[in-house]
């Protein structure tokens, strides 16, 4: 299992995906969307994809997609690509 990142031209999307072998062939099994960010990316736009981000997650927990290793691993794989909120960046300005 895996995060693919799309980019466009505005956004960028992440989808978790399953990889699979059907008949000798490797295919990609789409399994959930992981949400996506406007490019560039402002900090309002990086705190609101990580808090809509958790609930996702939780939701294939039941499922038996995400176990708690996979989760780490998915975890680590979109902070590559979308970094978490740093302290000072949510520090109100005056």
């Amino acid at each position: 299992m895996f995060v693919r990142f799309r980019q466009t031209a505005s956004r960028l999307r992440a989808s978790l995906v399953e990889t699979r072998r059907v008949e000798g062939k490797v295919r990609n099994e789409h399994v959930a969307s992981l949400g996506l960010i406007r490019q560039p990316m402002a900090a309002a736009d990086r705190v609101a994809y990580w808090q809509a981000l958790f609930p996702r997650l939780d939701r294939l927990r039941p499922s038996n997609y995400l176990d708690d290793a996979a989760r780490t691993k998915v975890m680590d794989q979109i902070s590559a690509s979308i970094p978490a909120i740093t302290p000072d960046e949510s520090e109100p300005t005056c």
